[in-house]
């Protein structure tokens, strides 16, 4: 998969409930956004990620995602990327093995060589 880089911006949707995230994100997706993240502490991430990955003109993904497990999650809801809040070497390495693309935070060089030896797309 293309990393969409060119987009430039990712809204990131982080509200205290599902109904929340879907009226924000319809509107963001009316105003014509294109990459939206939906993370794992929002209630229903999965189920909006699922949702919202049924419009082929936004590229849908799943952030805060902390293990292997929210990956698979995600992958299996419809993500296109995982952002995850730090550089985790078995996030990553899912991620990839899942055709994901991998966004991994960092906060050192350290975890800048760490997340590219380990695969990620962007930082």
């Amino acid at each position: 998969m293309k990393v969409p880089f060119e987009i430039g911006l990712v809204a990131i949707l982080r509200t205290p409930t599902k109904e929340g995230a879907r009226e924000i994100a319809t509107e963001l997706v009316s105003a014509g956004v294109k990459l939206i993240e939906f993370t794992t502490t929002t209630p229903g991430a999965l189920d909006l990620i699922e949702e919202f990955s049924e419009i082929k003109s936004l590229h849908v993904g799943l952030g805060t995602a902390l293990t292997k497990k929210d990956v698979k999650s995600g992958k299996k809801a419809g993500a296109q990327f995982i952002i995850s809040p730090h550089t985790d070497e078995e996030v990553i390495k899912a991620t990839k093995a899942a055709d994901l693309i991998s966004i991994p935070g960092v906060a050192s060089p350290t975890d800048i060589g760490n997340a590219i030896k380990y695969g990620a797309d962007a930082l």
